[in-house]
């Protein structure tokens, strides 16, 4: 897997969830600025890039809680641990922290080492339909990823 070498030691941005099943993280770095958009749909989930950030909903307790917990972090690595679930490892300070999204059961968490500080479980409906989710092997397959995870999510709605 290709460690999408634009988006090492960028920061952290912005986050929202202009949607259920929808989190879009906002970075900014040397090389780029836009929106990592990761998708619960059901048909299509996974990771995508726009260039500008999507508007919607108001920010949930658990963004907010994410906002403080996240912007202003580094990135240091992206992985995939499993076949359906992908890990941005962040760091802040001399804080690392961990951005957990599993597609197949549709659940977000930061972890601190083994301590979970939020998690959130999407509704029935976001889990992905199919067993496997990979972070795009180049920054043009994340770029091309990012319209149609945002449709998607649009038609789901």
């Amino acid at each position: 897997m290709s460690a999408l070498p634009a988006l090492l030691g960028a920061r952290i941005r912005r986050i929202d969830a202009p949607r259920a099943g929808l989190l879009c993280v906002g970075v900014f770095g040397r090389e780029l600025r836009g929106t990592l958009v990761y998708s619960f749909g059901e048909r299509h989930a996974g990771v995508g890039w726009l260039e500008t950030r999507p508007h919607g909903d108001a920010a949930s307790s658990f963004v907010l809680k994410l906002r403080k917990e996240l912007e202003g972090a580094r990135i240091e690595a992206l992985r995939s641990e499993d076949a359906a679930t992908l890990v941005l490892e962040l760091r802040r300070s001399d804080q690392a922290s961990e951005l957990r999204c599993d597609f197949r059961t549709a659940t977000i968490r930061v972890q601190r080492g083994e301590s979970v500080v939020c998690e959130l479980a999407l509704p029935p409906g976001h889990a992905a339909a199919r067993a496997s989710v990979a972070w795009p092997e180049s920054l043009d397959q994340l770029i091309e990823h990012g319209p149609a995870l945002l449709s998607d999510a649009a038609a789901d709605a």
